[in-house]
């Protein structure tokens, strides 16, 4: 696990993932086309590995088009958060595994790779021997225990990062929606008023003018100039300055 990718932005792909016919807890793909699939455990399966292998093939074969006669397609990450141990009566919480010449360990190909969190492993954390891993394992696992963020976690950009995205999801209807429109970006706004330009074309022309207005008027109580917010929505001056 790792902060926030600089090659990974605004036009991510990251949803539940389907691939054929078998389902993941979230597949994403960054900008350079590596694709990532995340799966959480709560309790230990039979071939758990197996399991792996089978649900990453989709990806990777979902890369390579019909017809290509290339291979060269983008590394595929699987990595496995799972609440239980199958290195019991270990302290390591991450184990990573690739394709890899038995005799020597020669690295066959990168472009399939296994990241595996054993959760129950962390029992550093917190402690002077932990690693940043360490806690971040322990407070997924124990994130609904919290009453507030331990001290470490302000000097370390994985866990805010982690507490950030939990109080997030704890968000009331209210809460998420102001966090939704303050993180609305100028692009954003630009799309919103495409849309209600698409719809306008079904459902007439006052629908756009009311979404113009709407995202205008927002624009405003945001402290943007009047000027800027006449050229984002196409709206006149004067209609901006009466909202």
């Amino acid at each position: 696990m790792t902060t926030r990718n600089p090659n990974i932005d605004e036009t991510n792909e990251i949803r539940i993932g389907r691939f054929a016919d078998i389902r993941v807890d979230v597949a994403a793909t960054d900008t350079s086309g590596q694709r990532f699939i995340v799966e959480l455990q709560l309790a230990r399966q039979e071939a758990f590995y197996e399991r792996a292998i089978f649900n990453s093939s989709f990806a990777v074969q979902q890369q390579v088009r019909r017809g290509s006669l290339s291979y060269d397609f983008p590394p595929v990450y699987f990595i496995g958060i799972m609440d239980f141990s199958i290195h019991k009566d270990s302290d390591e919480v991450l184990y990573r595994y690739a394709l890899r010449r038995k005799e020597d360990g020669e690295l066959m190909s990168d472009r399939l790779q296994y990241i595996f969190l054993e959760l129950p492993n962390c029992a550093r954390a917190f402690t002077e021997e932990a690693s940043e891993l360490d806690d971040f394992c322990f407070s997924i696992r124990n994130m609904e225990t919290f009453e507030e963020r331990p001290a470490s976690a302000q000097k370390s950009e994985l866990l805010s990062c982690l507490f950030d995205s939990a109080e997030i999801a704890n968000f009331t209807a209210e809460e998420r929606t102001k966090y939704i429109n303050d993180m609305t970006t100028k692009r954003d706004i630009i799309n919103q008023i495409a849309y209600a330009k698409k719809e306008g074309l079904a459902e007439g022309e006052a629908k756009v003018t009311a979404e113009k207005m709407a995202i205008a008027r927002n624009l405003k109580s945001r402290g943007m100039g009047i000027a800027e917010i006449a050229e984002i929505t196409s709206l006149s001056i004067e209609t901006v300055e009466s909202l």
